[in-house]
């Protein structure tokens, strides 16, 4: 009894290298085999079984790239964006309203299945949510700009949601050629902050602010739309009686005295090599016979009367 529970026990060691069979013609394989020593036929590995809901073999919804069939969902925005390059508003306002009301329908149809994208879906759909939003308000400042009132402080939010479409259209950009690239995602995070520190806006504390022989009163609103070379292009963001908003340069130092905004820059400080100052002395002789020195600026010079024959020395 003892010799056979040992046999058993041996080929039990030893049997599982040999514990398959192939499918076709019956033959013992290996474990390890993917082939039959048999008849030749590729076998199915038991370890590589596929488990229930597995999506091997099934391209995933969080693996998808992003290709046309999905950017046409976002048509819409970049017709309404197209429409921008037109002089007159009211041309535009009936294909405005229309690509509106597409744009509403699939943003409708998109969010039940949001949950399923890919990381680099759903930003995609969360910068063409923003963009949507840009494009909206700048319709209405446009049309505040044309029609009133409020045509200055339209005309200003125009020039700073036309920058913040731009910024946004990079982003998007960025995301279409990043070929599922994982570290896209953290540059765009990256666009996004840099544009909302970029956008943010100001207020008057002094009692006004001169830009370009113009004055921007107390607590009214300023956007920095450049810094330079100790100088920062400011625009008025609020109300004002004028067509056309307020913009210019204004020195730095002043501005930080007068409004919310300090730099992130520090002060371009110009070194220069003293000189001492020079001095020109007239020396005359008198009747008397004596010397008068008579101090100038620029340097010596004698009287033509001097013993030594006159002339600039």
């Amino acid at each position: 009894m003892k010799k056979i529970s040992l046999v058993l026990m041996i080929l039990f060691v030893v049997s599982p290298s040999w514990a398959l069979f192939c499918q076709f013609c019956g033959q013992d394989i290996p474990v390890t085999s993917k082939f039959c020593l048999s008849c030749g036929k590729q076998v199915k590995d038991a370890g590589s079984e596929e488990k229930p809901g597995s999506d091997h073999g099934v391209q995933s919804a969080q693996s998808v790239p992003i290709d046309e069939s999905f950017l046409k969902n976002y048509e819409p925005i970049e017709k309404i964006e197209m429409l921008l390059s037109t002089t007159n508003y009211s041309s535009v306002v009936t294909l405005a309203t229309e690509y509106r009301q597409r744009m509403t329908l699939n943003f409708q149809k998109i969010e039940p299945k949001l949950s399923d994208y890919s990381p680099a879906r759903k930003k995609l759909h969360s910068i063409y949510l923003r963009k949507f939003d840009i494009l909206e308000r700048y319709l209405d400042a446009w049309n505040r700009h044309s029609n009133g009132p409020k045509k200055g402080q339209g005309g200003a939010q125009k020039e700073k949601l036309l920058f913040e479409l731009a910024r946004t259209n990079d982003m998007i950009g960025a995301l279409k050629d990043s070929k599922n690239d994982s570290g896209v995602l953290s540059k765009i995070e990256g666009m996004e902050r840099d544009l909302d520190k970029s956008i943010k806006e100001f207020v008057v504390t002094s009692p006004y602010l001169a830009v370009e022989n113009r004055r921007i009163t107390k607590n009214q609103p300023i956007w920095i739309i450049e810094e330079k070379a100790g100088l920062v292009k400011v625009l008025h963001m609020g109300e004002t009686d004028l067509s056309m908003p307020i913009s210019g340069w204004v020195p730095q130092y002043d501005l930080e005295k007068r409004t919310t905004w300090k730099s992130e820059n520090p002060p371009s400080i110009v070194y220069h090599t003293y000189q001492p100052p020079t001095q020109v002395i007239f020396v005359e002789r008198d009747s008397w016979g004596w010397n008068h020195h008579r101090r100038y600026p620029f340097g010596y010079r004698r009287s033509s009367r001097w013993k030594f024959g006159g002339g600039c020395w």
